[in-house]
């Protein structure tokens, strides 16, 4: 069977909703969360509406548990089913994998890096991050950077509730 045979089996495999909801879940709950951790937004919704605010700066950042037990099944489900194919050996799948989650990673501290860039014009909040140099990106890109001890280029790279700090 030819390898694009095996990609398309693979890939036509049905969706899994309640894998799709948890992900959306999961995922409006951290932007949520970082609304109500990080910068003026976080301080004007807290007068407002401050149990709110205080469930989500708790709570919300839990949900990134949720993407990593999601991610370690669908790996699974995906190792499972190409591991009976000579065609897609475990290495392809780590290098595979490894791009889809850092040209998004990329382009995202690219963008994030030149957001930054501008607020510093307009604003000297303490939450807006000093410019990056070479070494900081690169060992983002190489998804080394707890591991070099490097600083974090924005909030959630890399973070885990467990040591998720914040100016609250």
């Amino acid at each position: 069977m030819s390898e694009l045979l095996v990609r398309r089996e693979i890939f036509a495999k049905p969706r899994l909703p309640v894998v799709d909801v948890l992900r959306v879940l999961a995922a409006n709950l951290i932007v949520l969360h970082h609304f109500v951790a990080y910068g003026p937004l976080a301080r004007a919704l807290e007068a407002r509406l401050p149990q709110l605010v205080t469930w989500l700066f708790e709570y919300g950042r839990m949900a990134v548990y949720v993407f990593l037990v999601v991610a370690g099944f669908m790996s699974a489900r995906a190792f499972v089913e190409w591991s009976g194919s000579p065609v897609v050996p475990a290495l392809r799948l780590i290098w595979r994998r490894y791009l889809r989650l850092v040209l998004p990673l990329s382009a995202a501290l690219l963008l994030a890096i030149a957001a930054a860039a501008l607020a510093r014009h307009w604003s000297a909040e303490d939450f807006i991050p000093r410019p990056p140099n070479l070494a900081q990106f690169l060992a983002h890109v190489a998804l080394l950077q707890g591991v070099l001890g490097v600083d974090s280029l924005v909030l959630a790279s890399g973070t885990l509730p467990s040591n998720c700090n914040s100016s609250r």
